[in-house]
């Protein structure tokens, strides 16, 4: 299955052993995210670690771990569609 994930779902999934670290590390997921979500996560990495209560060096190697099953998209490759979807919500 195919999914497209955002920063909300992969912080749940920094700050405590969920079901959707689970569901993120599922080999039967194929996901997406937008490129930016790494420039989110940067810009709240201080509040992530914070809320979560573990090292620097464990949330690194937890992020590490989770992004290896994402496929990161440019905005390049779907900017020319933005419009037309929000006419469609």
């Amino acid at each position: 299955m195919r999914l497209v994930i955002d920063t909300n779902v992969v912080i749940s999934a920094l700050l405590r052993d969920s079901t959707t670290r689970l569901l993120l590390t599922s080999p039967f997921l194929e996901l997406y995210a937008p490129d930016y979500l790494l420039d989110e996560l940067s810009f709240h990495k201080e509040e992530i670690l914070r809320k979560s209560g573990v090292s620097r060096e464990a949330m690194a190697e937890l992020k590490s771990g989770l992004l290896k099953f994402v496929i990161f998209v440019k905005s390049t490759g779907y900017s020319e569609f933005l419009e037309k979807a929000k006419l469609n919500l």
